[in-house]
């Protein structure tokens, strides 16, 4: 009963049992082969994609890790050659510069994210090596801490200025951000810019001027000194001050050592103009020209409208010299003139009778004492040297003087030229010398005539200073309505006194110190019986 039931299948010949054996056993191992593949002659591992088979071992038909959607990595084929083995590949790879998958970063790469959007103001992200960004380069500007990335945070610069920024003055300050340095409070002298904490810079003044300084400079140049630290006034200068300075070509009286010649003309006196920045040549001429300018009386048969009898020289036939002066060899009076300043023009007369008013009886005696003055009021407006004058100083010492209310002492100097005192300008020296009215004797004056025709009238009747008191001197002089000035020379002697006849007197009248007209001084040629005449050109 056992042997029937181990016995072959049913149906199954002896001869089957007999293939069963040996031949059955290798029969079994070649069906384990075949069950180790898909199909029929399909072997997996045998490095040949067959079949179905996506790959064999190391044969994966061409695809990599980034041909399956990866970055990197090592692809494989799985054990039963039915897919791939991705389990090598990376979808990031920390250190290819590209942020992919969870990296924050990578290298120079931040996808976006900087120390801004990480809360801070300043500074710059670096990576790690893990890819996760690092924020120790972040700062936070006005924290009065100079953090990594920040070069300043204000009022701390670290010790450095504006010198060491490069410039030479100024103020440094920090950025709003506190990555860099402000130097727009820096300054370089020498750039023509005014920058830093610069007063000025070369020729640069912000918008000053002299004028504009108020300190009273009226023309010139300001410079800037060589730190650019202050404006200098050296090249300033003030119009009427006395001194050429600035821009000035001239002032006042001081004219550079310049003249009417050396302007290009041949006579005149040379002026300065009003602003001092150029000369005033209106008073410079051409004799020959055919016609009167600069200092002349007359160009050839050009008179200016004057006769004999105008100039206060009687009747005759007025002529005008090869010079341009008056020709008075043809007038009945035998005046001899004696110069021309360029504004007067002078004569010396010796006539039969004296023109000039006397007035002892009927003027207003000044009561001037020994080296007195006194202003009056003239009556009239008298023009001398062309300027009008209302009012007159009179000198005990034998001057009349307009403009200056200060005394003319009785020390007396040539003309034109400075005088001892404060008194320089329009002056008439009818007898300058040391008189004494107080010792004996009276100074009168009075204003005579109409309107038109009227006169001013200063009589001196005074001895020499310790001069004999009874033995007077009269001087007389009349300035008259139409310009002209006389000067009568009644008596002069003081009885034997060193001073008689005008030995240690002047006689003669000047603008300034530059402009006059002299007649004698310190000489004995003011003789009793003379008339100086003084006609405006």
């Amino acid at each position: 009963m056992d042997s029937t039931t181990t016995g072959p299948e049913p149906g199954t010949t002896s001869s089957d049992s007999g293939s069963t054996g040996d031949s059955t056993g290798a029969s079994t191992g070649s069906t384990s082969a075949v069950d180790s593949t898909t199909d029929a002659g399909v072997v997996c591992g045998d490095g040949m994609i067959e079949g179905d088979e996506a790959c064999d071992g190391d044969e994966l038909s061409g695809e990599t890790c980034e041909s399956q959607g990866f970055v990197a990595g090592e692809l494989a084929c799985a054990a039963d050659c039915s897919s791939f083995d991705t389990n090598g590949c990376a979808l990031e790879l920390c250190g290819n510069g590209v942020v992919e998958g969870g990296e924050q970063c990578d290298g120079p790469e931040f996808g976006g994210l900087s120390c801004m959007t990480e809360g801070f103001d300043n500074g710059a992200l670096t990576c790690a090596a893990d890819c996760t960004i690092d924020t120790a380069a972040c700062g936070v500007c006005g924290n009065f801490v100079v953090e990594a990335g920040e070069a300043c945070d204000a009022p701390l610069l670290f010790g450095q200025d504006c010198l060491t920024q490069g410039f030479d003055n100024g103020v440094l300050d920090c950025q709003a951000d506190c990555l860099a340095f402000d130097t727009s409070g820096c300054g370089i002298c020498g750039n023509l810019t005014i920058d830093g904490d610069e007063i000025c810079d070369g020729t640069e003044f912000g918008g000053q001027t002299c004028a504009g300084l108020g300190l009273g400079f009226d023309s010139g140049n300001l410079q800037c000194n060589g730190t650019c630290s202050a404006i200098l006034t050296g090249g300033c200068g003030t119009c009427g001050n006395g001194s050429i300075d600035g821009a000035e070509a001239c002032d006042g009286t001081l004219l550079a050592g310049q003249s009417c010649v050396s302007q290009g003309f041949d006579n005149g006196v040379l002026g300065c103009q009003v602003d001092c920045l150029a000369f005033d040549t209106g008073n410079c001429g051409s004799c020959g020209n055919g016609v009167i300018d600069g200092g002349e009386a007359c160009d050839g048969a050009l008179l200016g409208g004057q006769t004999c009898a105008s100039l206060g020289l009687g009747g005759g036939a007025l002529g005008c010299s090869a010079s341009c002066d008056y020709d008075v060899g043809g007038c009945d009076v035998d005046g001899v003139p004696f110069g021309s300043d360029g504004f007067y023009y002078g004569f010396a007369i010796d006539p039969a009778v004296l023109p000039c008013d006397e007035i002892s009886g009927t003027g207003i005696a000044t009561g001037l004492g020994n080296n007195g003055y006194m202003v009056v009021p003239i009556g009239f407006s008298f023009d001398h040297y062309q300027v009008p004058f209302t009012q007159a100083a009179i000198s005990s010492n034998g001057t009349v003087y307009f403009g200056a209310d200060a005394n003319l002492g009785l020390t007396n100097s040539c003309m034109p030229g400075n005088t001892p005192y404060v008194v320089d300008d329009h002056i008439v020296a009818a007898f300058w010398d040391d008189l004494d009215p107080a010792a004996a004797g009276e100074v009168y004056y009075q204003t005579l005539g109409v309107a038109g025709s009227q006169r001013f009238v200063v009589q001196w009747d005074v001895p020499n200073f310790g001069g004999d008191v009874v033995d007077l001197m009269r001087i007389q002089a009349m300035f008259h309505e139409n310009g002209n000035i006389e000067v009568c020379y009644v008596d002069t002697i003081n009885a034997g006194n060193p001073g008689d006849s005008g030995a240690q007197a002047t006689a003669g009248i000047q603008r300034d110190p530059v402009v006059g007209l002299q007649y004698s001084c310190n000489a004995p040629t003011l003789v009793d019986g003379r008339q100086l005449l003084y006609v405006p050109i």
